[in-house]
This record gives C-alpha cells, sequence and structure tokens, in this order.
C-alpha cells in the first residue's frame, strides 16, 4: 500500500465527512486545509496553535500597564522636558549674570 493511497482516505480529525490534507506539527493529527494554520512554516491545528501562543500571551504587559502605560510615558516625558528647560534657563541665566556691572548700567 502507497503513502498516496492511505492520505486519500484518511479523514479530517473534526469534519470526518472532508478528506485530510495535512498534519499537525504538534499533536500529529491530521486535518482538512480549514482545520490548520500554518505559522513559521509549520501547520498546526487550533488547540495546538494555542498553546504555542499561550506562554507569549502571558508575559504580555499588565492590564494597569496597558490601561495607564501611555499616560506615564507622556507624563515622564512632559517631567523631563521641563527639567532640561529649566536647566538650560539657569545655564543661560548664569551667562547673563556674569557680564560686568558697567554693561547693565549702559557704560563701556
Amino acid at each position: 500500500m502507497s503513502t498516496n493511497s492511505w492520505l486519500r482516505r484518511a479523514r479530517c480529525a473534526v469534519h470526518t465527512e472532508r478528506e485530510a490534507s495535512a498534519q499537525c506539527r504538534g499533536c500529529g493529527r491530521l486535518f482538512c486545509r480549514e482545520c490548520v494554520t500554518e505559522s513559521e512554516g509549520a501547520v498546526f491545528c487550533s488547540p495546538c496553535l494555542a498553546a504555542r501562543t499561550a506562554p507569549l500571551r502571558s508575559s504580555a504587559a499588565p492590564s494597569w500597564v496597558r490601561r495607564w502605560g501611555g499616560q506615564a510615558l507622556a507624563l515622564a516625558g512632559l517631567v523631563s522636558g521641563l527639567a532640561i528647560f529649566f536647566a538650560l534657563f539657569l545655564l543661560l541665566l548664569s551667562a547673563v549674570m556674569s557680564y560686568p556691572a558697567q554693561y547693565w548700567m549702559g557704560g563701556r
């Protein structure tokens, strides 16, 4: 018996009336094209694909970070911008104040 004839008789694990066209790399079961998804060059069924991506979803940022992260970043940018502006203002002020008093009184 050839591999081709075996594959033609194989049926989808979910849709038993359909011919199987792919084998899940995770569990090894056979599925029709509707029941599998290609990911990183391999074919996976829905449960195996969900299991592969579950660690990625669990390492996502907590809900409070997703909710307030943008506002916190904007506030940090504003505060640091104001601090830089204030530092440059003080630097300019000290440079201007170092001019001799005669300059400010109109004398040369």
